[in-house]
């Protein structure tokens, strides 16, 4: 059982990060009805014009690098004991900081409409996943932080936030 426990928020971790990726490069992000759907990959790669579109191609890139680098991290730390607190922590920053710049593209869309439409009505499933995915990684971080520290103290199997 203790064995279980300290591998349920590395594991959560990797779960999240990686159906992040999968829904970054598989699942539509973009859905205009018969007009098509379009991944984010699909969305990174088109051709821009200007300073904006290079920003939100550069933006896509860089949500999808954090969504690596969260399964990354959490692959490592299920093989390096010695560093697992620090790689829980580095976990919470990376899924923080992807799970805002998501939410900072869904305020951005939010301001904007197309013949009074939001823009926020094309979003696809993959956006939706990708959301839900870095917030079971946060989580799966979380929790690895709070199984690392009382390990650390000499508890394991007490996972309380408060000693």
């Amino acid at each position: 059982m203790i064995q279980t426990q300290t591998h349920l928020g590395k594991s959560l971790a990797c779960l999240g990060g990686s159906l992040a990726v999968l829904s970054f490069l598989g699942l539509p992000w973009l859905s205009f009805g018969f007009f098509g759907n379009y991944t984010a990959v699909q969305l990174a790669l088109l051709p821009t014009q200007g300073m904006q579109g290079f920003l939100w191609s550069s933006f896509l890139w860089l949500e999808f690098s954090w969504a690596t680098g969260i399964t990354v991290l959490a692959l490592i730390a299920h093989f390096k004991k010695e560093i697992e607190q620090s790689i829980s922590l580095a976990l919470i920053l990376l899924a923080a900081v992807a799970l805002l710049g998501a939410m900072g593209m869904y305020g951005l869309f939010s301001q904007g409409s197309f013949f009074s439409i939001p823009y926020t009505t094309f979003l696809g499933t993959g956006f939706w996943y990708y959301s839900l995915s870095l917030t079971l990684a946060l989580i799966g971080a979380i929790v690895q932080r709070i199984l690392a520290s009382s390990q650390k103290r000499g508890r394991p199997g007490n996972p309380h936030l408060f000693p």
